[in-house]
């Protein structure tokens, strides 16, 4: 048999003239991936397709015509510049004519109108102390598009804003737009950390207090709160079902037209569970008594070693008995901070410079209280996979 020569695997070059032609450029390749729509299909904005516009651009099935100008402005954004500094050779410069523009993909036509909105405004109707609850549908559209291109001083206004909305205006959201606005500021933390953080608090803190009051489901904010994985929120609404479920008249029908309704799988898991793991918790908080070893060490004055023992054994006997009548988690809860205050009054009233040792061992245990709950709940997440 005779051996195939490396030659035989070479593939030999067309010389077809269509084969000689020079290889397309790295922008010339990205505008022939992109899907472009035929032009029955393609409508021009009713608002922004200026004609006085310089700039071309089609994003989904609208065209815009607008000032390029509009797209440089942001001077913390190179996007737009690279984008039109790149060299074209001999091919006509996109965003001439509505045949050939420049298509924005993966952005949607919401996202740049609002925009549009921004760059288009006066400076007086950009100011955040007049934005309102009719802006946040815009807001919420504005931060993607703004920080895919890095158009910084345009992701900072609307940030801002919608911080200045929930701040000052505490509206009654629909999920959707909370799950919305957790996205947004998820997105821009690494960017815009504090008010990102801030937004996110002022979301979770309305989100469950309209909840407390059954003006939201509890369902869809536990499905946020787990895809987010905000623990410390998750934890919250799992307390406020393990309340509804333990005064529910009908714990069998809770899951089906009761207060819990619509939850999956793996939330009703962690609710069934956690009525085991509260009682076991509060066992081993009482099993275990505060104070004592800390208190002979005490660097304030003797005052406190005669009278803070007997108090304090009156305060923790009394939250003692009071857990034990507590029919809602949530109370025990609630009974956990007030016994933390009461220890603040305790041991740290004329002590300021050096407070007693006891009073830190005190907010430890009831920090650890919760948070071992919380984690426990949370160990039980493998078990089970999300609904749906």
């Amino acid at each position: 048999m005779q051996a195939r020569t490396p030659s035989s695997r070479v593939r030999p070059r067309s010389s077809s003239p269509d084969a000689q032609q020079e290889r397309p450029t790295r922008r010339q390749r990205l505008i022939d991936s992109l899907p472009v729509s035929s032009g029955e299909d393609v409508v021009k904005d009713e608002k922004h397709y200026r004609t006085d516009g310089d700039c071309v651009i089609q994003v989904q099935r609208t065209l815009f015509k607008i000032h390029r100008y509009h797209l440089l402005e942001d001077s913390g954004s190179t996007v737009f510049q690279d984008l039109f500094s790149l060299p074209t050779g001999d091919v006509p410069c996109e965003g001439q004519t509505d045949s050939d523009p420049i298509i924005f993909s993966g952005d949607t036509v919401e996202q740049f109108r609002a925009f549009l909105s921004f760059v288009y405004s006066l400076p007086s109707q950009l100011q955040i102390n007049r934005t309102s609850v009719d802006d946040i549908d815009k807001l919420v559209e504005i931060v993607p598009f703004a920080h895919k291109y890095l158009l910084q001083h345009c992701l900072r206004w609307a940030l801002e804003s919608i911080e200045h909305v929930l701040e000052h205006s505490a509206p009654v959201l629909s999920e959707t737009r909370y799950s919305a606005l957790l996205r947004a500021s998820t997105l821009c933390e690494s960017l815009h950390e504090g008010v990102s953080q801030r937004i996110a608090e002022l979301i979770k803190f309305q989100w469950l207090t309209f909840i407390e009051t059954d003006a939201l489901r509890l369902a869809p904010a536990l499905d946020v709160a787990e895809s987010f994985r905000f623990k410390s929120f998750l934890g919250e609404l799992y307390i406020l079902a393990l309340d509804r479920f333990s005064t529910s008249s009908d714990p069998t029908r809770a899951w089906i037209e009761g207060p819990l309704s619509g939850i999956g799988a793996n939330h009703q898991l962690r609710i069934f569970a956690g009525h085991w793991l509260l009682a076991h918790a509060l066992q081993n908080f009482f099993s275990v008594p505060l104070m004592g070893k800390h208190l002979p060490t005490c660097p304030v004055s003797s005052s406190c070693r005669q009278w803070t023992p007997v108090l304090w054994a009156q305060v923790y006997q009394g939250f003692r008995r009071e857990c034990l009548l507590m029919n809602k988690p949530r109370e025990i809860f609630q009974a956990l901070e007030r016994l933390k205050s009461t220890a603040s009054m305790i041991f740290y009233r004329h002590r300021a410079l050096v407070p007693c040792p006891a009073g830190n061992e005190i907010f430890s245990a009831v920090v650890a209280f919760r948070t071992t709950f919380i984690d426990q709940l949370f160990a039980l997440s493998p078990h089970t996979a999300m609904a749906g």
